[in-house]
């Protein structure tokens, strides 16, 4: 009898789906490098643990085979994208969805070695019909940290988890803590989009709060909303110490499906903290902007230098770039700072007599040396080298329609960190060609 299966990629590795049997089953890919392999054991090592819990809303894992590198696991129907109208509108049924799995969660985070997801996000979040009603479950750990600082797998200046629901402090790469404050900042952005009901939709970043993302807007006259987007936006909160825990999020929620005050106060004060909220959040998010370009091009530059050194780490000038930008890479938190209250500053100005590469920061509503593309209101980026004299086209990079967007040689395009590769790459041919004349 013919096995008909499903096989699907993900980032860590292959999974190939049995619906007969319902089974899936997750093999490392086999040209997996050293990062991936140890992030792969590190899953297994996790789901070991998670196993013996008998948790309901975690995915089954049926076993694992460290020498096979493979996962057995129960195959489910779909993902949260696919069933996220029939949540729309409607809060407490999205809290009893997902309530279980915030339970669960918890108790992983109170693990004498807790265990944190970091990758929290509708596909990852699977689902089962049980008596008509709608289960939840959560897979996928290929991202997951287990609190043992002996065993840290993320290089400090790589980022883990689906941009769109990671915590603003991932984007800096490796965090000096992890605690379960990042994983309920995916939860809030979880909450929006089963609320919003719309599938691959959801707010950027921290920003909740404009007319086109705030729920009570969308969904206006229904007190239930207006409590919800108080919990998201504190879920949300660009600092994590802001956050609720789970134990505060869990009695939020409850208070929501018990018909109660959020605080045990009434109606106009529970509005009242959700304007303090918008209003706080309106207030740092210019910052929020800031910080996100900025650290986006330090890692972006950070990588085309590490593949620019592996291809030319044979010649000086490579060796001497690599090196001069690696120093400012490794001091880029407090240089962030800096930029953040300024005008018009370099990220790197790097001026040697026969190649110079010039990146540059400026502030919103500022006209300054070019004429800016893009929304004033944002902060935007520049970028060109020079050589033998002569300017290369401008780079530009900022913001259209709140999103990452680069203008290079006329051509307007959504953010791709290959633009910068692209850039230096052809700033090194052209120093080539230039030194061979």
């Amino acid at each position: 009898m013919k096995r008909n299966f499903i096989k699907k990629k993900g980032g860590n590795g292959i999974v190939i789906i049995y619906p007969q049997e319902n089974i899936a089953i997750k093999t490392l890919q086999e040209d997996s490098n050293e990062e991936k392999i140890a992030r792969y054991f590190n899953e297994i090592h996790a789901l070991d643990k998670i196993k013996q819990l008998n948790l309901n809303n975690i995915v089954k894992i049926i076993k694992t085979n460290k020498k096979n590198k493979t996962i057995t696991m129960k195959a489910y129907k779909g993902d949260l994208s696919t069933i996220l109208s029939k949540t729309k509108g409607n809060v407490k049924d999205t809290i009893k969805m997902l309530l279980p799995i915030i339970k669960n969660l918890k108790t992983l985070s109170e693990l004498e070695t807790p265990i944190y997801h970091r990758d929290i996000k509708p596909a990852n979040i699977l689902y089962e019909k049980i008596n008509g009603k709608y289960n939840l479950v959560l897979g996928d750990f290929g991202c997951c940290y287990l609190n043992d600082e002996k065993n840290r797998i993320t290089p400090a200046n790589r980022f883990v988890g689906a941009q769109q629901y990671r915590a603003p402090e991932y984007e800096y790469g490796r965090v000096e803590k992890v605690t379960e404050k990042g994983d309920i900042f995916s939860i809030g952005k979880i909450l929006w989009a089963m609320i919003n009901g719309k599938k691959n939709c959801v707010f950027p970043y921290t920003l909740w709060f404009p007319k086109e993302y705030n729920l009570a807007e969308i969904i206006p006259n229904n007190i239930d909303v207006q409590k919800i987007n108080i919990i998201i936006a504190k879920c949300v909160s660009i600092n994590p110490e802001d956050r609720p825990n789970y134990s505060e999020l869990i009695n939020l929620c409850e208070n929501i499906l018990e018909n109660k005050n959020l605080y045990n106060e009434d109606n106009n004060l529970a509005k009242f903290i959700l304007a303090e909220q918008k209003r706080e959040l309106k207030n740092i998010e210019l910052n929020a902007y800031k910080e996100s370009i900025l650290n986006i091009i330090y890692n972006s530059l950070n990588n085309a230098f590490m593949a620019l050194y592996e291809k030319y780490n044979s010649t000086k000038i490579i060796k001497y770039l690599y090196e001069k930008f690696n120093t400012l890479y490794i001091e880029r938190n407090s240089a962030i700072q800096l930029l953040l209250n300024s005008v018009h500053s370099p990220i790197w100005a790097e001026n040697n007599k026969d190649i110079s590469i010039q990146i540059h920061y400026v502030a919103p509503n500022k006209k300054i040396v070019h004429q800016c593309p893009f929304e004033q209101r944002f902060p935007w980026v520049y970028m060109y080298y020079v050589i033998d004299g002569c300017d290369s086209d401008f780079l530009y990079i900022g913001y259209q329609n709140k999103n990452l967007v680069y203008k290079y040689k006329e051509e307007l395009n959504n953010y791709n960190e290959d633009i910068i590769a692209t850039l230096l790459n052809e700033a090194i041919k052209k120093y080539i060609e230039n030194t061979l004349i």
